[in-house]
């Protein structure tokens, strides 16, 4: 009774569908950071720090628009959304401004989806597993009469319901499909840390930014997938 209340609840406020918009806006917000400190496109160096400034402001616009659901809850910043570290990074020369983006982004990217590519494998490999042992188990349970354990088949239908459920939570966790996007994803990083050694320009670091931010929002693009899947 308990856990039907919770399902209703859970379906009547759709928390996971709010769990997704939130890290969807999170991950955005976070991309757009990154490219404006960077001053990656479309946030390039102008003569007046107040153009790319007001470029960000009106992408932040954008894209709390989008997420206008979620942004209505969020509490209220007094404080200026271009933040003095936001500037200073940016004013950074092109090789310090290089190292801090392989330090405190790619680096920390690439270890993310690594661990949750492994993570995702190891997931996987339990579920499958005990997938199969539970239909042996429910197997067996189906002839105990045969085999001299008659009270043995009063297991069989509740040992079918938990392999069903078992593989209901297998195919909605997807983790094999998890597995295989976060893998490639920190592939992909690594192919990027060996391109950024060619960067030379301006133009091509703000390329390069763009191209790994791309691949970073990977994951949240399949936040966004998944809550409208829900």
């Amino acid at each position: 009774m308990v856990l039907a209340g919770l399902f209703v609840f859970k379906i009547f406020k759709r928390l996971d569908q709010d769990w997704y918009r939130c890290r969807a806006l999170a991950e955005s917000v976070k991309t757009s950071t990154w490219r404006f400190s960077m001053r990656a496109h479309p946030f390039e160096d102008t003569s007046s720090i107040e153009v790319p400034k007001t470029n960000f402001r009106n992408l932040l616009k954008d894209i709390l628009q989008t997420n206008r659901h979620i942004a209505a809850n969020l509490e209220t910043s007094v404080t200026e959304q271009v933040t003095g570290s936001m500037i200073e990074i940016r004013k950074l020369p092109l090789n310090q401004r290089m190292d801090y983006y392989v330090r405190n982004r790619i680096d920390n990217q690439q270890a993310w989806y690594s661990k949750k590519s492994t993570a995702s494998k190891a997931a996987l490999s339990f579920w499958v597993v005990a997938t199969i042992v539970l239909y042996i188990i429910a197997a067996i349970a189906l002839n105990a009469e045969q085999l001299g354990l008659p009270s043995a088949t009063l297991a069989f239908d509740p040992l079918i319901v938990i392999v069903t459920s078992a593989l209901g939570w297998l195919q909605m966790k997807r983790h094999g499909e998890l597995m295989a996007s976060y893998n490639l994803t920190a592939h992909e990083i690594g192919i990027l840390l060996g391109d950024l050694e060619a960067v030379k320009t301006e133009d091509e670091f703000s390329d390069l930014i763009n191209e790994a931010e791309l691949a970073f929002s990977r994951e949240h693009t399949q936040w966004v997938a998944r809550r409208d899947a829900n």
